[in-house]
């Protein structure tokens, strides 16, 4: 029955303390909106913000960008990746934002035109 119970308190010291293995992990997160701009990454919980947005130039000098409620994005995560779909007019963009490390993060953006 000693036994039993010294099993149970290791295992519940385990559950405890798991967390911690990975909380490193979770100390820098870039932020994005779901159209795919950037406002930041968070540093053990502090936001260093900055802003990014995708733009296109038309034949008219006229400059669009992303922005809330200008497109119809399709956003989803998959582990530290978030995935962004969207358009500006005929130029379609798929954006994934990768967390890469401490205040560090990798962005891969593919164009495709459909003109």
């Amino acid at each position: 029955m000693k036994n039993l119970a010294l099993l149970n308190l290791k295992y519940l010291v385990l559950i405890l303390f798991l967390p911690v293995l990975f909380l490193n992990e979770a100390k820098a997160q870039t932020e994005a909106t779901p159209w795919g701009n950037i406002t930041g990454i968070r540093i053990d919980g502090q936001l260093m913000p900055f802003e990014t947005t995708l733009s296109v130039i038309g034949k008219d000098g006229k400059v669009t960008s992303t922005e809330k409620e200008k497109q119809r994005p399709k956003y989803t995560r998959e582990g530290n990746a978030q995935l962004v779909s969207t358009n500006i007019d005929s130029l379609y963009f798929q954006e994934e934002i990768t967390d890469a490390g401490r205040g560090k993060t990798s962005v891969d953006i593919q164009l495709k035109a459909n003109a």
